[in-house]
């Protein structure tokens, strides 16, 4: 059964019964399985109405379509399949493609905002570091990499 993320009924449940589940629940994050298969303007208010960090599951190696779901603050995060299928064609054999590896590296750099969780970022507009379970702040994070003109 599909549930139409379109009708403005259906939104207006789902966004009031999302941040019931989260407190009942003491959820301090959701990860959302196939969210590309949902329009991604639905996200946004969901996500906001849970009032936790989302991370959307975007299977995808199409970095630009990876990227809107970030890019265009459907989702805080999602998944780095773009990156992930660089690094299985890297290490996944002994003669693995490290070219390509790097080049998508630097792609996800260039495509993915970059986003600070520090506590101290005071540019930080969007409300994300409300969201992200505090445990999460020092966590290293590969779009925090300075870029390197070697």
């Amino acid at each position: 059964m599909d549930v139409n993320t379109e009708h403005p009924d259906v939104i207006s449940q789902l966004q009031a019964w999302i941040p019931e589940y989260v407190k009942e629940f003491g959820i301090d994050g959701i990860r959302i399985d196939a969210a590309k298969h949902v329009r991604g303007d639905f996200w946004p208010g969901f996500c906001g109405a849970s009032g936790v960090f989302c991370i959307g599951e975007v299977y995808t190696d199409d970095m630009s379509f990876a990227a809107d779901w970030q890019k265009n603050g459907w989702m805080d995060s999602i998944l780095g399949f773009p990156l992930y299928y660089s690094v299985t064609a890297a290490f996944g054999t002994p003669m693995g493609n490290m070219s390509h590896f790097i080049d998508i590296s630097g792609q996800v750099l260039e495509n993915f905002p970059v986003r600070s969780l520090s506590s101290q970022n005071t540019d930080l507009t969007d409300g994300i570091a409300s969201r992200v379970p505090r445990k999460l702040y020092r966590e290293p994070r590969f779009t925090s990499i300075p870029k390197c003109d070697c």
